[in-house]
């Protein structure tokens, strides 16, 4: 759905979602995780990407608006989404 890159470019959060509920999974992934796989940070947290994500999914800590996260371990990157023609609103829909 979205991402952000942080950390000087270290790392990244998506806000992942399949279109089977309203919620999001947040996935974290390190700058070499991406590199490994074969993407940039930057190409992956644009919002409306086709990404599979795989890695171990960790409680967060107490405090954080998540109750878990997914650590990503490796990230294929299939696809962006042209907003142009295809545009997807940051609000959640109805």
């Amino acid at each position: 759905k979205t991402g952000r890159v942080q950390g000087g470019g270290a790392f990244a959060f998506i806000e992942l979602n399949d279109g089977s509920t309203p919620l999001n999974l947040q996935v974290m992934v390190t700058k070499e995780a991406a590199e490994s796989s074969g993407v940039e940070l930057k190409a992956i947290a644009t919002t409306g990407c086709s990404l599979v994500a795989e890695g171990e999914l960790k409680r967060t800590p107490k405090g954080v608006k998540q109750r878990v996260e997914l650590k990503c371990a490796k990230v294929v990157y299939s696809g962006s989404c042209d907003g142009s023609v295809y545009p997807i609103a940051k609000k959640k829909t109805t």
